[in-house]
C-alpha cells in the first residue's frame, strides 16, 4: 500500500522495492491517499486526509462530506481500523459513512482490520457498526458473524464431523 502512494511513496526505500515480489508493489497513484490508522486518533486520521488531499478541513463529518463530493473520486485505503485509538468513533463518525456512501461516489474505499483483535475492541463489532450503515450491510453481518465464530475457544466452533458423502 506504501508504495501506491504518492506521498508515501517517498518514505520507501529502493531496497524494499526490489526486493519484494513484483506482483506486491502497486504503481505510484494506483492509490490516492493509504494511511496507518493503528494508534491514531479519529482527529489524525481526518487531519491526514485534510491534507492529503487539500482540503479546508473541519471535523470529521465535513472531511467527510468533502471526500464524497471531492473530484475525481479518491481511491483510499485505511489500515489498522480496528487499531485505532478510538475504533468505534472513527468507524462511526468518518469511515462507516463514507463507506455507505463511496460506492454511488465512485470512491473506493478499503479498509483493513488486522488479525487478533485487542480485548473490547472486537473486529466484529466494528463490522456490525458498518453492517447498519453500508447498503452491504447483510455481507458485513456475515462477516462478523465469521469473525465471532472465528474467535470462539475451539471447542465451541465443531461440535461434530460430517459424514462424508458417498
Amino acid at each position: 500500500m506504501r508504495t501506491a502512494d504518492p506521498a508515501a511513496r517517498a518514505t520507501v526505500t529502493d531496497a524494499e522495492l526490489t526486493g519484494a515480489p513484483g506482483d506486491t508493489v502497486l504503481r505510484l497513484g494506483t492509490i490516492d491517499a493509504a494511511y496507518d490508522a493503528r494508534g491514531r486518533s479519529l482527529a489524525d486520521v481526518s487531519g491526514y486526509l485534510t491534507r492529503r488531499f487539500g482540503l479546508p478541513g473541519g471535523d470529521a463529518h465535513e472531511v467527510r462530506r468533502q471526500l464524497l463530493r471531492r473530484r475525481p473520486p479518491a481511491c483510499l485505503v485505511v489500515g489498522g481500523v480496528d487499531r485505532a485509538r478510538d475504533p468505534e468513533a472513527l468507524v462511526q463518525d468518518l469511515l462507516g459513512q463514507l463507506a455507505a456512501r463511496a460506492r454511488s461516489r465512485g470512491v473506493r474505499l478499503v479498509l483493513g482490520f488486522e488479525g487478533v483483535p485487542p480485548a473490547g475492541r472486537p473486529a466484529g463489532a466494528l463490522l456490525g457498526v458498518l453492517a447498519g450503515l453500508a447498503p452491504s450491510g447483510p455481507v458485513l453481518t456475515r462477516c462478523a458473524d465469521r469473525l465471532a465464530r472465528a474467535a470462539a475457544p475451539p471447542g465451541g466452533r465443531v461440535r461434530e464431523v460430517p459424514a462424508r458423502p458417498r
